[in-house]
C-alpha cells in the first residue's frame, strides 16, 4: 500500500537494523532519483551524519567546499614531495587528509590516503607512485561528485 501511494520505500516493524541500513543507503545514494548510484565516491550515511552533526546545511556546504580546496592543495604537496622523493612530506600530507576525507564520507579517498601513509614509510617508490596516481584519479572523481552535490543542494533551497 505504501509503495502504491508513492513512497520510495518502507520498513515494517519490528525494524531489522541491517535492512534499515540497506534501505537508507539505497535511497540516499541515488544519482537521478530513480537509479541507485554505484559510482559515488561518498558514503551516503557518513555524509548524512556530517550534515546532521552540524545542524546547519549552509555551514556544511561551506565546509565541504573548503574540504575540496584543502584536499587539492594537499594532493599538490604530495605530488611535489613525490618528485623530490620526500617520503616524510608524503606521509605527513596523507595523514592530514585521510581523517578529514573520512569525516565527510569520502571513504575511497580516505582509504587510499591511509595506504599511502603506510607505504610512505617504506622505500617502495613504485608502490608509492601507483597509490599517488590512484589518489589523483580519486580526487577528480570526488571533486566532480561533490561539486554536483553542492550545486544540487544549493539549487534545492
Amino acid at each position: 500500500r505504501c509503495l502504491d501511494a508513492g513512497m520510495d520505500d518502507f520498513v515494517a516493524k519490528p525494524i531489522d537494523t541491517a535492512t534499515f541500513h540497506s534501505i537508507i543507503v539505497r535511497n540516499l545514494d541515488m544519482e537521478d532519483g530513480l537509479t541507485p548510484s554505484t559510482s559515488s565516491p561518498f558514503d551516503a550515511l557518513v555524509l548524512q551524519k556530517f550534515y546532521l552533526s552540524l545542524d546547519d546545511d549552509v555551514l556544511a556546504r561551506e565546509l565541504l567546499s573548503d574540504f575540496l580546496d584543502i584536499t587539492k592543495r594537499q594532493v599538490d604537496v604530495i605530488l611535489e614531495a613525490q618528485q623530490n622523493e620526500k617520503r616524510n612530506a608524503i606521509k605527513r600530507a596523507a595523514h592530514q587528509l585521510k581523517s578529514s576525507a573520512g569525516q565527510v564520507g569520502a571513504s575511497a579517498l580516505s582509504s587510499l590516503l591511509s595506504q599511502l601513509e603506510t607505504v610512505a614509510e617504506s622505500h617502495d617508490w613504485a608502490h608509492l607512485q601507483v597509490l599517488i596516481e590512484q589518489i589523483a584519479s580519486e580526487l577528480v572523481r570526488t571533486t566532480a561528485w561533490l561539486q554536483a552535490h553542492l550545486s544540487q543542494s544549493q539549487s534545492s533551497e
